[in-house]
């Protein structure tokens, strides 16, 4: 009887508790909400983005960007500095500090950009200034909203209009690279060219590369001649006269262009070459032509014929890491293979 009645207490005390909650609304934990953190806090709790915290935290500009504003920043994942042999936190510590707080800070704009709503679809090459003055490039496609891409300074938003307390954030999967100097210069302090330096000298070519008019140089570094067996020696003997400029203007383009920006552009024909975005004659050598294929990655070098052999060559410029170099007067990509041999620029 004793233990039939304590059951039947039970019961009611179970219904009893019901019956209140049914009174009231259900307790729910409040969701963080990102938009009430300043930039560098928010960073430095994305694992995605640690590596560019870490950079921030060296440089010192993490409390620069808690505070103030507002401010944009296109953030490198953490994959876009693996690329560049950034694994680690500690791995920034081999660079120089000064250095690459520039670098870091050409990452940012001192206002609130959505691409959404203050880039136009269809535009290219919208000028925004960076916090130390350098601009970026930014380009939006005219493909339908669901689909349209942007790139700045020729690398894709992957992630768009992240808002902080103090800003916006738009990660990308690339570091931007931006040098204050002319090709011409950027060319002469890196040693890794001095094959190319030496041939675009002795063809006349090299002084055309410190002047203010736009231009792009797909440069082949050493490594790329030394695969062919030629050496800065073998270029210092060559003689000129012997060879059709196509050996080294090939590689000089009279605009300036990142890769993606072909993305942007319908093609203007049909096939691989004829529907090249780029197609121009060689500069005294004008029975070769060279150009960028339909495929928007590739440089190519062929008869000038209307079809579409024989072709040369054709080489990829697919490598973030090595393409999109901005300067002063236009863009260098970095390759690893030679586009002509001297054996196929002779003279007849």
């Amino acid at each position: 009887m004793k233990l039939r009645l304590n059951i039947s207490l039970l019961y009611l005390l179970v219904a009893g508790l019901l019956a209140v909650s049914c009174d009231f609304e259900p307790v729910r934990l409040a969701e963080p909400n990102e938009k009430i953190r300043p930039m560098a806090a928010y960073l430095k709790n994305n694992y995605e983005f640690s590596l560019f915290s870490a950079a921030l935290e060296y440089t010192g500009l993490e409390d620069e960007l808690n505070q103030g504003g507002p401010y944009t920043i296109f953030v490198p994942t953490n994959r876009a500095f693996n690329e560049l042999g950034i694994n680690r936190p500690e791995d920034f510590q081999t660079n120089n500090r000064d250095s690459l707080r520039t670098a870091i800070r050409y990452h940012i704009l001192k206002r609130r950009l959505n691409v959404d709503n203050d880039i136009a679809l269809g535009s290219t090459d919208n000028l925004f200034e960076t916090i130390d003055g350098p601009p970026l490039y930014i380009s939006r496609d005219e493909t339908p909203a669901s689909y349209n891409r942007t790139f700045v300074n020729g690398i894709q938003i992957q992630r768009k209009n992240l808002e902080t307390s103090n800003g916006v954030l738009h990660s990308i999967d690339a570091v931007f690279k931006y040098q204050n100097s002319t090709i011409q210069s950027y060319l002469e302090s890196q040693e890794k060219f001095s094959c190319l330096r030496a041939g675009l000298k002795k063809f006349g070519l090299w002084d055309q590369l410190k002047d203010e008019k736009p231009q792009t140089i797909v440069a082949p570094n050493n490594n790329a001649f030394k695969k062919n067996g030629i050496s800065l020696e073998d270029i210092n003997k060559m003689s000129p006269d012997k060879y059709g400029q196509r050996l080294f203007a090939a590689y000089i383009f009279p605009l300036s262009f990142f890769m993606k920006d072909f993305n942007l552009y319908p093609s203007v024909g049909i096939g691989y070459y004829a529907g090249a975005p780029l197609r121009y004659p060689v500069p005294g050598d004008e029975h070769y032509t060279y150009g960028i294929a339909a495929d928007h990655n590739n440089i190519f070098i062929m008869l000038s014929k209307y079809n579409d052999y024989p072709i040369i060559r054709d080489l990829p410029i697919n490598q973030k890491s090595k393409r999109d170099y901005l300067l002063n007067n236009g863009v260098l990509h970095e390759i690893e293979e030679m586009l002509i041999l001297p054996s196929e620029s002779l003279k007849p």
